[in-house]
């Protein structure tokens, strides 16, 4: 599978914010779709000081971590006005790092689930990790069940009938949709 595609696609799809911020769903955030669910989690982020690129502390951290879920989450507000309250940041590399980590981690979710997934067309690897990157893979198997059989089964047609998501623009669906599409043309 070409890893760099692969990134291209979540990267278009997911964006990319190198600040905390708060998702549609009121959820801290940063870089690509990285789910901050605790102080915690934030600590194990290779955070930096903005206007220095120092290392951020861990009472820097946890400030910023507290200071975010006090924000007021305002629908239509995008990720790059929550900049403004903000003092840390994610370099690009520890971006590029984080997304590499948690694409090795779904796919070895999916492998778990779909014992064949090596020899799948890559369309429909980068189909079912995208999908993964956005629900999980716990997601993925309980929300499309469907689909999910039919990908044991090969049968991509299924697959692109079965993969729309709901909170998910158009635009992404119909990209996935598209990938398992291009997924029965390669099989």
């Amino acid at each position: 599978m070409d890893r760099d595609k692969l990134k291209q696609g979540i990267n278009q799809h997911e964006g990319c914010i190198h600040h905390m911020y708060l998702d549609t769903r009121g959820n801290v955030t940063i870089g690509v779709g990285q789910l901050v669910s605790s102080i915690d989690d934030a600590k194990q982020l290779p955070l930096v000081v903005r206007e220095t690129q120092q290392p951020a502390t861990t009472k820097q951290i946890t400030a910023e971590f507290n200071l975010m879920q006090q924000q007021e989450q305002e629908q239509g507000k995008i990720a790059a006005t929550y900049k403004a309250v903000t003092k840390l940041e994610m370099t690009h590399q520890g971006i590029d790092e984080l997304l590499d980590q948690r694409i090795d981690e779904f796919t070895q979710g999916i492998k778990s689930k779909l014992n064949d997934f090596d020899s799948y067309p890559e369309p429909a690897q980068e189909a079912l990790l995208d999908m993964a990157f956005n629900l999980g893979v716990a997601g993925l198997n309980r929300k499309f069940p469907t689909m999910m059989a039919a990908a044991t089964r090969k049968d991509w047609q299924t697959c692109a009938a079965e993969c729309s998501r709901r909170g998910i623009s158009d635009h992404r669906n119909r990209a996935t949709q598209a990938l398992f599409h291009s997924a029965e043309t390669a099989a």
